[in-house]
């Protein structure tokens, strides 16, 4: 180390100096200094920015093969049969127009199992950890239904459609992420 800034305190007295050839050498080398600083610092700057680059291009390449994979994850997910979980049998009342006429052993109720079909396994696991609730949620549903109604095929979609309505929305309040796709009546007597 006392060597170099010995050779430089001589170089920059021999800036000064009297003798012209010592002079230019002086100034040579002190150029000669100053490029090759420029020199290491461009070439620097340059691997640097050839480093960023390629990092850039590795995590874009990164990122493209994730999309890629998690799009195949995606459509084996839909080409999947969905999931299953009974709900149980609810019962419910029926209501009669007025002037017909019911048989004496009737008791005007129907009786029903409910299976609900789901995107994703985690929602029916949930659906049957929390029956009670989940239950629970659709017993305002249950109310005294026009006969007619139920048995119609609109009538029967429309009730369908509001049990499964009911269950997503309890499922978004819970934070749950998916849903339930249909909703199914496999037992379905009306007396």
């Amino acid at each position: 180390m006392t060597d170099v800034s010995t050779r430089i305190k001589e170089s920059l007295r021999g800036v000064t100096s009297q003798d012209p050839p010592t002079r230019r050498m002086a100034y040579l080398f002190i150029a000669s200094c100053l490029g090759l600083l420029f020199t290491l610092s461009f070439v620097g700057s340059y691997f640097y920015q050839r480093h960023q680059i390629s990092k850039a291009i590795q995590a874009e390449v990164e990122a493209q093969e994730k999309r890629r994979i998690e799009g195949i994850e995606e459509e084996k997910k839909s080409k999947m049969p969905p999931v299953y979980q009974s709900m149980g049998v609810f019962s419910l009342e029926l209501r009669e127009k007025p002037g017909v006429v019911r048989s004496k052993n009737s008791m005007n109720t129907a009786e029903m199992e409910i299976v609900v079909a789901c995107k994703d396994p985690e929602v029916c696991e949930w659906v049957k950890s929390n029956l009670d609730v989940t239950r629970g949620e659709l017993s305002a549903l249950f109310v005294p239904m026009d006969r007619n109604q139920l048995l119609s095929l609109p009538g029967k979609k429309a009730f369908r459609e509001e049990i499964r309505e009911k269950i997503n929305r309890l499922l978004r309040s819970r934070g749950i992420e998916g849903e339930v796709t249909d909703v199914l009546f496999p037992r379905f007597i009306m007396s």
